[in-house]
């Protein structure tokens, strides 16, 4: 086992992206960094095999997608923005 943290660069609020991760990698936490939201997750670099996962940011008072949605992190951005990172499912 070899495990490494890996980071990503999650959209706009509004939008989802699209991640191939290691099977079983674990969704760390969600924070601001340089003024974007930031995905931090844990994989195992010794696994080859990879799934499609998709994640969403989405501000206060938005209407949600339908999805099965899995809570991440909620973080506060400059100018009192609040938004709230999900797992929106996986492909």
């Amino acid at each position: 086992m070899a495990k490494t943290i890996y980071k990503y660069g999650l959209a706009q609020p509004g939008s989802t992206v699209f991640l191939s991760l290691p099977l079983g990698a674990q969704v760390l936490d969600v924070q601001l960094q340089y003024g974007g939201a930031q995905l931090w997750v844990l994989v195992d670099t010794a696994i080859v095999a990879t799934e499609s996962r998709v994640f969403g940011l989405f501000d206060t008072g938005w209407e949600l997608p339908n999805e099965r949605l899995t809570y991440i992190a909620t973080v506060q951005g400059d100018g009192g923005y609040v938004w709230h990172a999900f797992e929106v499912g996986r492909g």
